[in-house]
């Protein structure tokens, strides 16, 4: 039963890193809109892209590594899923 806890904990982790990997991404999506409501069409487009490349970068790394982890942690769960199956302890329907 260890076994069933442990793949419910790494599920509970995936969707964790899947909800930060979404912030990531939306916080730079907001500061974009935000930048551009802000100043409009009065801003540069070389100024615009100046301004929000540190959090386009930030976010999308941010994003990137949680999901990475995130497939990492599925491959442990599906290793662990296969070994419980192999093992007997998973009744075939």
């Amino acid at each position: 039963m260890k076994n069933y806890e442990n793949v419910k904990r790494l599920f509970i982790a995936r969707v964790f890193l899947w909800v930060i990997s979404l912030i990531a991404t939306l916080y730079w999506m907001v500061w974009s809109f935000k930048l551009y409501i802000d100043n409009g069409y009065f801003m540069d487009v070389h100024e615009y892209a100046t301004l929000l490349r540190p959090k386009f970068y930030g976010g999308v790394i941010v994003a990137v590594v949680c999901l990475f982890i995130a497939t990492r942690l599925r491959g442990i769960s599906d290793k662990i899923k296969k070994n419980i199956k192999d093992n007997g302890y998973v009744s075939e329907k």
